[in-house]
């Protein structure tokens, strides 16, 4: 067992590393292990189809811990693992993840979220810790709501909002392509944004073979730098999006002000 110490905005995060061997699991349980945990990622090997009895029976009596304790279920973040990039169009693995999804709705009556996770794919870890991590702020929705409101005024298609440590505070979209191709793009964005800002440089605007314009900025706030990724298929909506950037600005920096509070 191993106990890692993050610091979010502020906001002490207590990871617990709990090992998953068999002559654990039950200790675990029984010796409330689970009390006062407000956050759960719940990990199934995708390519280990043997076991997935075995890791849904240990998800489903740490669900009936909860019940029988009498405690509110943490929120729960299942990712099926190994899904890696030469593998995942692989037809049998999605059957798999189709299987794992059905049994996880069939299983799991609290607020839940479903991963495909790869360590080859560092981009779906952290959208799947973001996720976790963010639903344990009261301020999430309210900040969805602002990214929701600026999309909409910029008739733009896409938005990610994310810090310098790639954590996704904030994702709204009008069109799934463009999402997908905004998740391929933006990791590497804020990769090269970071390089080059060590020689004073910043990436804005580029144009690609990809049907659209990406505005990619970064923002300052409370000595983190945050960058803001928007797609939008259409130049002239740019103007919109810089008049319209300042207030966004001093709104998300009051919102991340008391974000865990």
């Amino acid at each position: 067992m191993d106990r890692t110490e993050y610091d979010v905005l502020g906001y002490p995060i207590m990871k617990w590393d709990l090992g998953g061997q068999s002559k654990y699991r039950k200790n675990y349980v029984e010796k409330g292990y689970f009390d006062s945990t407000d956050l759960i990622f719940y990990t199934v090997d995708i390519q280990d189809p043997d076991r997935f009895d075995e890791s849904f029976q240990f998800l489903k009596d740490i669900i009936e811990y909860f019940r029988k304790s009498e405690q509110k279920p943490p929120y729960l973040v299942i990712c099926l693992h190994k899904v890696d990039p030469d593998i995942i169009n692989d037809r049998q693995i999605q059957t798999r993840v189709q299987q794992c999804e059905k049994r996880v709705q069939d299983l799991i009556d609290v607020e839940y979220a479903i991963f495909q996770t790869s360590i080859y794919d560092t981009w779906s870890l952290r959208k799947a810790f973001s996720k976790g991590i963010l639903k344990l702020s009261p301020k999430s929705s309210l900040l969805n709501s602002i990214m929701e409101d600026f999309l909409d005024i910029t008739r733009s298609d896409t938005l990610l909002l994310l810090d310098e440590d790639a954590l996704i505070f904030s994702e709204c979209s009008h069109d799934p392509e463009s999402y997908r191709l905004l998740n391929i793009i933006t990791p590497r964005l804020a990769t090269m944004a970071d390089k080059l800002s060590k020689y004073g440089k910043d990436i804005e605007v580029f144009e690609g073979k990809i049907g659209g314009w990406v505005f990619f900025k970064p923002l300052f706030i409370q000595n983190k730098t945050f960058y803001i990724v928007i797609f939008n298929k259409n130049k002239e909506n740019i103007n919109e999006i810089n008049f319209a950037l300042p207030e966004l600005t001093e709104k998300i920096t009051n919102t991340l002000q008391t974000f865990f509070i």
